[in-house]
Parts: structure tokens; C-alpha cells; sequence
């Protein structure tokens, strides 16, 4: 390709090209008012409603490790108690990272909480524990290993159930044989 080929290629490569903004007028005259137009942010777009930024806090705070066992976030919470986070720290219900792994059947994350200390047997503002999360929500690797480190199958949360209860009353099947199967070796 000759230099007279290369500049009538790079004119008409140029010349496909529009611009969004063809003036300087146009540039002066655009709207900085966020709140009109075609899409008006409403706070109720935020996660919680209440806020009216993204850069805003949530009003309940929410820890970074009850938020990373809460999601199973295996490496941040790794990361956060490398970091000195407090392990059983409560949150506005009386929740412990501990409670919020085991409800949501992140057994990797359980097993790091109880390595590093966890009260196995915390009770929240309702009186549950982290086997009743674990139970209710049929996360039977949870349950075994609460089970095997000390949880209490004998403490009853405020509306008179024990974990075995939370595990029958929701069909729990799996957790309820969990349970089943530990209670039986202790007849042994």
C-alpha cells in the first residue's frame, strides 16, 4: 500500500466518524440537572430505601465479617480475621458471623468461625442458636459439625423450640437425621 492509498483510507476512516456533540453551543447547553430527564433516581432504588446515595451508609451497619460469612465469602473471611476482626462481635439482633454461616449452610466459613473461637452455643435476641439456623435451614453438614464441637441440642429459643423441632416443623429431612443420627450415639 502507497502513501496516497494510506491518507485516502485514513480520510474516509474519519469521515465514518460523528461526533455525539457537533458544537461548542451544544457543549455550553447541556443539562447538569440530575433530577430531570428520562430516569429520575427515587431512594427506594437503593438496597434499603432509605438512603439517597450509594455512597450513604446503611442505617444498620452491617459488619464486614457478618456480611462475608452471610454471603460465604470464604477468603474475606479468612482475610478479615487475619486482620484481628472480632469473631463473635454482635450485630443489631444479638447475630454473631457464626449464626449468619450456619443459616445460610456456608460450611467452609463454619468451620473457620469455630477454629478461630466461635461461641458455639450464642443465643440472638430471639434464642437461637447456630444449630437452630442450620436445622431450620436443612444445611446438614452445618448441623454435624455444630454437633461435634459442642452444640447444645437442648436450648430452646423463645417460641419453645429446640434445633430439633426448627428441623421437623420446616421438613427439614436432612438436618433432622443429622440430629437424629447424633442423638443416637450418644445412647451408645
Amino acid at each position: 500500500m502507497d502513501s496516497g492509498q494510506e491518507n485516502q483510507l485514513a480520510k474516509s476512516d474519519i469521515e465514518d466518524v460523528k461526533p455525539l456533540i457537533d458544537s461548542e453551543s451544544e457543549i455550553n447547553n447541556l443539562s447538569t440537572d440530575l433530577t430531570t430527564g428520562a430516569k429520575k433516581w427515587s431512594p427506594g432504588c437503593w438496597q434499603d430505601g432509605n438512603r439517597k446515595s450509594a455512597f450513604q451508609p446503611y442505617k444498620n451497619t452491617v459488619l464486614s465479617l457478618h456480611w462475608a460469612a452471610t454471603y460465604g465469602q470464604l477468603n474475606t473471611v479468612q482475610l478479615l480475621l487475619n486482620n484481628h476482626a472480632v469473631v463473635d462481635k454482635l450485630g443489631p439482633n444479638g447475630e454473631t458471623a457464626l449464626l449468619l454461616a450456619a443459616n445460610g449452610g456456608h460450611i467452609d466459613v463454619v468451620r473457620i468461625l469455630i477454629a478461630e473461637g466461635a461461641d458455639i452455643n450464642h443465643v440472638d435476641d430471639d434464642g437461637n442458636t447456630p444449630l437452630m439456623y442450620a436445622a431450620s435451614g436443612n444445611h446438614p453438614h452445618c448441623c454435624n459439625d455444630l454437633l461435634l464441637h459442642g452444640a447444645d441440642i437442648t436450648i430452646v429459643n423463645l417460641n419453645g423450640n429446640t434445633a430439633f423441632d426448627l428441623a421437623v416443623d420446616n421438613n427439614s429431612t436432612l438436618a433432622q437425621a443429622v440430629i437424629e443420627n447424633f442423638l443416637l450415639t450418644l445412647l451408645n
